[in-house]
């Protein structure tokens, strides 16, 4: 999901992240998301975003 996301964007992957929040899925979103863009799932940015999605 990851290089896909990279290649296609995010909003590629919307249907897949809305799949996993119904499946609480957290940890699984937190991994792709911070890959899809660069960065580690520890970076503060990162852990302000998902506590605002309600991923933490």
């Amino acid at each position: 999901m990851i290089t896909y996301g990279k290649i296609l964007g995010l909003g590629a992957l919307e249907k897949y992240i809305k799949i996993l929040e119904e499946k609480f899925k957290n940890k699984t979103l937190q991994q792709v998301y911070a890959g899809v863009n660069g960065r580690n799932v520890d970076d503060p940015e990162m852990q302000q975003f998902f506590k605002f999605k309600c991923w933490i």
